[in-house]
């Protein structure tokens, strides 16, 4: 079945998530959240067949705007990679190449060069801002930064033309804090299933999730979809919108993920999971990792 910009097959049914919130913030930051320039997507599934193509667009906006206004902030918070990470690396073979979905600023790409690990790394991030800050940070021959959208199928436009060490087959992939910002649960299976065919038979596919559910103080930080006008309705049940206050406000979509969920998207697609643990932040608990194999 064909598929469109967005990679769904056809449009589903709306499913309500239940709205959490707390004060709203300023509005000032929301104001042009509405204007990310690309055209919309049709056929957008899991979302009221009424505004589903505004709706996905809304959300892509909003991750787009906050990572062009605070790429800096959040690289100044993020010096250091996460336990979770560190760990993840203790497994990954030399002479690897690697594709890393959310490369954000290069700290990852920075580590793994350090490490001597890999033979070929291609980083691709949504912000041109991040790649920017990726590319003056790492400069070496065998890295690459890309700025591609992991939203849209079309995403993989920007492998054509790249050098051969950077092509596929890949050995690993890695994708650390990325995947929940895709909104639409058929958009993130269609992604694994464009990743899918990219690996070598027997390779893995790293990746985590933020489970800020567990803490307390980031539930607090939960902000109601009336802040950005979006009708609760219009979202997927496990959908949230989150605060940032580093450097300014700024606002947030991500997708909650339980083990459960990320084992049955990485089954459906054909993949064997491996591993799974938690790690990172208080309490060691609001990163959850995963370790999917090709067979």
């Amino acid at each position: 079945m064909a598929k469109d910009d967005c990679g769904l097959p056809d449009a589903g049914t709306s499913q309500r998530a239940d709205p959490a919130g707390s004060s709203a913030p300023d509005p000032a930051v929301h104001q042009n959240t509405v204007g990310f320039p690309t055209r919309l997507c049709s056929g957008w599934s899991s979302y009221n067949p009424g505004v589903q193509s505004e709706t996905f667009e809304r959300l892509r906006a909003l991750n787009h705007e906050f990572y062009q206004t605070f790429a800096a902030r959040f690289a100044d918070k993020r010096t250091r990679l996460q336990p979770g990470v560190l760990r993840a690396l203790e497994s990954v073979s030399p002479a690897a190449t690697i594709l890393d979905l959310g490369c954000g600023h290069g700290a990852l790409a920075e580590s793994l060069i350090a490490g001597g690990y890999p033979t070929a790394y291609l980083g691709l991030d949504l912000s041109a801002e991040m790649i920017g800050l990726a590319r003056n940070s790492v400069m070496d021959s065998i890295v690459r930064f890309e700025q591609t959208d992991l939203s849209l199928s079309t995403w993989q436009a920007v492998l054509q033309g790249l050098p051969d060490p950077f092509q596929p087959p890949y050995a690993l992939v890695l994708s650390f804090a990325s995947l929940h910002h895709i909104p639409g649960a058929k958009r993130r299976q269609a992604l694994v299933e464009e990743v899918y065919p990219l690996m070598e038979p027997g390779s893995r596919w790293i990746l985590s999730v933020w489970d800020f559910l567990q803490s307390e103080r980031l539930r607090e930080r939960i902000l109601p979809w009336s802040s950005v006008d979006i009708d609760p309705d219009q979202v997927e049940p496990g959908d949230y919108l989150m605060d940032w206050r580093h450097g300014g406000q700024g606002v947030r979509y991500v997708h909650h993920f339980s083990p459960e969920a990320l084992i049955e998207l990485a089954e459906a697609v054909g993949f064997e999971v491996v591993e799974t643990y938690r790690m990172d932040g208080e309490n060691g608990r609001l990163g959850l990792y995963q370790v999917w194999r090709k067979p």
